[in-house]
């Protein structure tokens, strides 16, 4: 079982939700959202893992955990985490813009 399914069917444990209702809710049958719960079977999107997050009463910061933990389920923990470096890498330059003086010419000199 994921941690994405582990931490569902925490939620949905904890909180004593009616399966069948919150597959009603999400325009699901019950049978795949068991699955998807016991780790069976993916959850087809993201929107609805938001959805879930929305009938479970989450928190924001709950849903973009288990947002986070259903990312890394669809790719695996490792490539997860490398792309996650390196975007935090990229995103740590900022752009300045160049500042090119050339000796001897003047910006009147470029005007037309």
């Amino acid at each position: 079982m994921s941690e994405f399914s582990e931490m569902l069917e925490s939620y949905v444990t904890t909180k004593k939700v009616n399966k069948y209702q919150m597959a009603k809710y999400l325009s699901i049958d019950r049978s795949s959202l068991h699955k998807i719960i016991q780790g069976q079977r993916n959850a087809p999107s993201k929107d609805l893992v938001k959805h879930m997050g929305k009938y479970l009463e989450l928190s924001p910061y709950e849903t973009s955990e288990l947002l986070e933990l259903y990312s890394i389920f669809l790719v695996s923990p490792e490539r997860y985490y490398r792309r996650k470096n390196e975007h935090s890498f990229l995103s740590s330059f900022h752009a300045q813009p160049l500042k090119i003086e050339m000796p001897g010419f003047q910006k009147s000199d470029f005007q037309i």
